[in-house]
């Protein structure tokens, strides 16, 4: 009896490991997916950059044959100021959206009374 419990013993020790080796394992795998994503990631983000380039160039380019052939066909070519930089996204910062006056028709005030009207009705019934 005395050697089956020792080997019993010796069993569950070796399961212990080998749970622990399987867990190891298992946040290495999940570490090597990881790694893996982002090795695709940064593959992908390079190779869009490489097409975003000649895109550009090749917008440029478009640009130039678009400015020949209309100094060809006599349109006068205007340069952009220097000192002022074009806005290339279109987004309004909040200083100019507060400079933008507001008008509002009598109509459309008339409009936002009836509303106000109604939603005040609706409240007290």
């Amino acid at each position: 009896m005395a050697t089956s419990d020792a080997v019993l013993k010796r069993l569950e020790q070796k399961g212990a490991e080998a749970d622990q080796i399987i867990e190891y394992l298992k946040q290495q795998v999940a570490l090597l997916k990881e790694k893996a994503i982002l090795q695709a990631t940064l593959r992908e983000e390079k190779k869009l950059r490489v097409e975003n380039a000649k895109l550009k160039k090749e917008i440029e380019g478009l640009k130039q044959e678009l400015i020949k052939a209309e100094i060809q066909n006599g349109v006068k070519q205007i340069p952009f100021p220097s000192g002022t930089p074009l806005k290339t996204d279109s987004t309004v910062s909040e200083n100019e959206i507060q400079s933008i006056p507001i008008t509002v028709s009598s109509g459309a005030k008339e409009q936002v009374k009836g509303e106000e009207k109604k939603m005040k009705e609706k409240t007290e019934k």
